[in-house]
């Protein structure tokens, strides 16, 4: 594509990235780059969205890859649809292996033009930016920012941008290649305060679906709590480590008492099996009529 702007924002690089950056800039007009102090993701981001002058907008992490038609299968379908983002299937890949992500859910495995949260529940798992197209107007129109110096900051937007959104296409096809690095916060589960970020972008989310009424949403964020959320952390538990077994308890435990406990589901049998180490499963059925129906994990 010619009629592509490519913002590269230098978030404070300490390695050759800006001479890198400088060189492929120097023989594509299409790329621009931006230099400035180390902010955080949010607010590179942010420094983008500001500087970008295009109708269309997409988010693509400085690691991870984009399969060469990913652009154009998401702009077609918007302009066939007029709906005001489109998302793709992400797969997850190593030195060695790729994989499908969680987040890709089985709604993915249809078109959907024109759907919505409330329409299609599994969106819920849908909470990064990165695998989308949106159109600008809509971002602006929802005051779409990032809020930054935190971790997960892409959940809660996203939770939001599925609420407001008028209409979401839904493609079939794998729109992005998200690298998993053993040194990133979804490898180093308890580092620092990603996990409260977490938390809190989780109870943020729920506050959301409780305001819009929308329970079968929250039935299904509640599975996804549950058969996700809660086990990717449950996963990297050390029992000797009290400091991590006090943490998960009390911020999953918090979300857990923001519902009655007879609609809180078990995890799904599948979690009761050796997991791949990549990835929980994803759950397909949502609600009291997912698998197992108990009171709220203590």
């Amino acid at each position: 594509m010619t009629n592509l702007e490519i913002l590269c924002i230098d978030d404070g690089s300490t390695d050759w990235s800006p001479e890198i950056l400088a060189r492929h800039a120097s023989e594509d007009p299409r790329i621009v780059v931006h230099g400035q102090a180390n902010a955080g993701l949010g607010a590179a981001r942010n420094a983008g969205l500001q500087l970008s002058t295009g109708h269309y907008i997409m988010f693509v992490d400085s690691d991870d890859r984009l399969p060469l038609d990913a652009v154009s299968l998401l702009l077609g379908s918007l302009r066939r649809t007029g709906s005001d983002f489109a998302v793709g299937k992400i797969r997850r890949f190593t030195t060695s292996e790729s994989w499908r992500s969680a987040l890709t859910t089985s709604a993915f495995d249809a078109q959907k033009d024109h759907t919505h949260i409330s329409e299609t529940p599994e969106l819920v798992y849908d909470t990064v930016a990165v695998n989308k197209l949106f159109r600008r107007d809509f971002l602006d129109r929802i005051a779409f920012r990032f809020p930054e110096g935190v971790a997960f900051e892409d959940m809660d937007l996203i939770a939001r941008a599925h609420l407001e959104a008028g209409g979401v296409d839904l493609l079939p096809r794998w729109v992005y290649e998200w690298r998993q690095r053993p040194d990133s916060i979804t490898a180093d589960r308890f580092g620092g305060s990603a996990f409260y970020d977490r938390i809190q972008a989780l109870e943020k989310i729920h506050t959301r679906l409780g305001e819009a009424g929308l329970e079968q949403v929250r039935s299904a964020f509640l599975s996804k709590l549950i058969n996700f959320d809660q086990m990717v952390y449950a996963r990297s538990l050390d029992p000797a480590n009290d400091e991590h077994l006090r943490a998960f308890a009390d911020g999953f435990g918090g979300l857990y008492r923001r519902w009655p406990q007879a609609s809180v589901t078990s995890p799904a049998p599948w979690h009761r099996r050796s997991p791949r180490p990549h990835e929980p499963a994803t759950p397909t059925r949502f609600g009291p009529h997912a698998p197992g129906v108990a009171q709220a994990p203590s």
